[in-house]
């Protein structure tokens, strides 16, 4: 059970972090 709540958390800030970058990069091809 702790194990699944662990993988819930990590896949979480997995995927922020992925998209932050990819949120900007469509920004600055919208933009330039």
């Amino acid at each position: 059970m702790r194990d699944r709540v662990l993988s819930a958390g990590f896949f979480q800030v997995l995927q922020e972090t992925l998209l932050s970058p990819l949120v900007l990069a469509l920004l600055l091809l919208l933009m330039g």
